[in-house]
């Protein structure tokens, strides 16, 4: 009974939070969606060296947001259920696997190679797939957000007992993710790296900004949780642009990079003789 109590009593303040008294001002342009260009790609010659590919492994390591004051249970319900880093490593994971599988697998086409197989995992590869594939081809990233967000706050001004003015509450500062992108190429039974490239990424800088005005000092709580909710939106847009730059810096790797033509054959013979000299 208590509880139904407390939700009838809440109600009214979620109303007045949805209609009115609190408005966002500044908040950074949506870019929810991202633009992964896939490459096209078909075996055009056979160099008869059959490789699979492994899906992304890396790390990603983010930024600590500044402490923000305490807003009450009305912040509590309306914080958003996932933080961005989460969504980030899963937009990444999906989307961003998934694009970068196909291309490279288009592109390793046109160089020449006999894609056989995608695996999520080392532990998806059998004795019998390890045996029957000349190389492994594995993406890879260590990545690390840098920058600073810290909150920004302008209390409402109170003459005589009444508000005066605006407050503001929000969020101001900018991001980057730097790192290195990997791609490398080793025999699977022995794990023998046969050929590694290492580039420095570093992404796009990204502006935080987000700004949020109340009338009186009762929507405060109010409007530190919109603002909380549009930084979560902000950052989540931050990563999926810097995601798009390091897809299209892998296309660049593979492109000019991954060995073609007598490289690969070469690097193909010397994979079947580690084959029969260790085993595992």
């Amino acid at each position: 009974m208590k509880f139904w109590k407390s939700l009838f009593l809440l109600i009214p303040l979620l109303f007045i939070y949805a209609c009115g008294g609190v408005q966002v001002t500044k908040f950074s342009p949506l870019h929810q969606t991202p633009n992964y260009k896939i490459e096209a790609g078909k075996l055009t010659q056979e160099l008869g060296v059959r490789v699979a590919i492994l899906k992304p492994q890396g790390e990603i390591r983010t930024t600590k947001i500044q402490s923000v004051p305490s807003v009450g249970v009305i912040s509590l319900l309306l914080r958003p259920k996932t933080e961005p880093e989460e969504e980030f490593k899963l937009k990444f994971r999906d989307e961003f696997n998934n694009a970068l599988l196909k291309s490279i697998e288009a592109i390793l086409l046109q160089k020449g190679y006999n894609v056989v197989a995608a695996y999520e995992s080392w532990d998806a590869l059998t004795y019998e797939d390890k045996k029957r594939i000349d190389m492994l081809i594995i993406p890879e990233f260590n990545l690390k957000e840098s920058g600073v967000i810290n909150p920004i706050s302008e209390e409402v001004k109170a003459i005589g007992g009444f508000a005066v003015g605006k407050g503001k509450a929000g969020y101001s500062g900018d991001v980057q993710l730097k790192g290195d992108l990997i791609v490398t190429i080793l025999e699977p039974m022995t794990r023998e790296k046969m050929w590694i490239k290492q580039l420095t990424f570093e992404g796009p800088s990204q502006k935080i900004e987000v700004e949020v005005e109340y009338g009186d000092q009762t929507q405060a709580s109010q409007a530190w949780s919109l603002a909380s909710a549009k930084l979560y939106e902000a950052r989540s847009n931050s990563f999926t642009i810097a995601t798009e730059a390091i897809y299209q810096k892998y296309i660049e790797i593979g492109k000019a990079y991954l060995p073609s033509g007598e490289e690969a054959i070469n690097l193909a013979k010397q994979a079947r003789e580690l084959k029969t000299i260790k085993r595992y």
